[in-house]
């Protein structure tokens, strides 16, 4: 059995090389003479999926060799002396479907954004340059039709399209949870790509049923799912003067009897958006000063139930790249909290027994239904937001996402 102080070397070890996993291993094989930046386009549409269509292969060949010529494109930009592509863009559209309707349309429209996004890190065939890309796609259903009113298959074949877009910047557009009347709730982001400069609409990600309270939160693996409130330091107006702590809260997991695993951004996010003194932007972030960590607190009850009590933390750590970034990057969006106190060692926690931390394969997901399980962000927004709330969020809740859906990080 590791000690704790073993432990601990171990995750500062893996943190610093999580951040060390760059292009060196690739660097000889990918580096070219030129010294001048060569910028990779910066957008083109693939258009043409069969009816119903949402694969590589549903593409005519002509619009899959686009697709090969992005990732090429994408790898080039990587050389040295070469604008690295930071950011990739995908929005998927559909046709009209009066028989099935809009809810069908957004699906498969979030199917094919998904699709090439798959393709394209296929095509690749590098984990060290697909990690270092912050990848977005979300589907706009019928929305936006090339042809409004097509008359043949070619013309409908045109509407049912992939938007790409390849950034050498990072753009901090974080998912964000809304309930839609008659659907559930949503994961949306806004349409501040530079795919559609005019349209701020928000396009779905995926969309999942109501929140549903566990039964026992107890159970395995929701007695290792922590609430976490976040305190951020004082919150101060014009002068300035304290009007309060800047409070959020979270969700982690119990990864050790000391440790728990979460976000970056929750434990170091960036703050409202506002100008200096000449009107230009200024971006900066806030660190958590402290921690309180709730390991299966179940607000369902009266009185909430708080199995192991409350633990405080002052010792909180993020990616350094993340902390470069300003928090943007979201591929490394993600920070360790070291308990002051440990938890009960027949506790347990993830990893333990065979509850293990690994990536699972592709084809074990198929036509599976996955759980994202915690506190939802909805019911108790980060200090950011307008919205007040009470003293944790009320209860683990666990939503079923389609496994397609595990593109992406969902906070809860």
């Amino acid at each position: 059995m590791r000690s704790d102080l073993e432990l601990e070397t171990e995750l500062d070890h893996l943190i610093d090389r999580l951040d060390e996993i760059d292009l060196e291993s690739e660097e000889e094989e990918w580096e070219a003479p030129a010294t001048v930046p060569c910028p990779p386009p910066t957008r083109l549409t693939v258009s043409g999926f069969s009816r119903y269509g949402d694969t590589l292969a549903a593409l005519p060949a002509s619009e899959q060799q686009k697709v090969r010529q992005v990732a090429a494109a994408i790898l080039a930009s990587q050389r040295t002396g070469y604008t690295p592509v930071r950011q990739v863009d995908l929005v998927g559209h559909a046709d009209r479907d009066f028989q099935r309707g809009p809810a069908f349309e957004r699906k498969i429209s979030i199917r094919r954004a998904l699709a090439l996004q798959r393709a394209l890190q296929d095509l690749i065939r590098n984990s060290a340059v697909s990690s270092r890309i912050v990848w977005q796609a979300r589907g706009a259903g019928a929305r936006n039709l090339v042809v409004s009113n097509p008359r043949n298959e070619p013309e409908r074949s045109r509407n049912r399209r992939v938007d790409i877009a390849l950034s050498a910047s990072i753009s901090a557009n974080y998912p964000v949870l809304v309930k839609r009347p008659g659907i559930g709730y949503t994961w949306t982001v806004r349409g501040s790509s530079g795919l559609d400069p005019a349209d701020e609409a928000e396009y779905q990600l995926a969309t999942f049923p109501d929140p549903a309270g566990v039964s026992d939160s107890l159970r395995v693996p929701h007695k290792w799912i922590c609430s976490l409130m976040v305190d951020f330091g004082p919150a101060t107006g014009p002068g300035p003067i304290v009007m309060g702590s800047r409070i959020a809260r979270g969700t982690g997991t119990l990864i050790s009897s000391r440790h728990v695993l979460t976000a970056g951004h929750v434990l170091l996010s960036q703050d409202p958006p506002r100008n200096d003194m000449f009107g230009n932007p200024v971006i900066s972030t806030s660190s958590a000063q402290s921690v309180t960590v709730v390991s299966a607190r179940d607000g369902g009850k009266v009185p909430a139930v708080e199995p192991l009590g409350r633990r405080t933390t002052t010792k909180t750590r993020v990616s350094p790249a993340w902390k470069s970034s300003n928090a943007t990057n979201r591929a490394f969006d993600y920070g360790l909290i070291t308990l002051d106190e440990a938890i009960p060692a027949n506790y347990g926690f993830w990893s333990t027994g065979k509850s293990q931390i690994s990536p699972p394969a592709d084809a074990s997901l198929k036509d599976k239904v996955g759980h994202c399980s915690g506190y939802p962000a909805s019911s108790c927004p980060p200090f950011r937001m307008p919205n007040s709330c009470a003293d944790f969020t009320a209860f683990t809740s666990t939503v079923p996402e389609p496994a397609s859906a595990t593109t992406f990080a969902f906070d809860a």
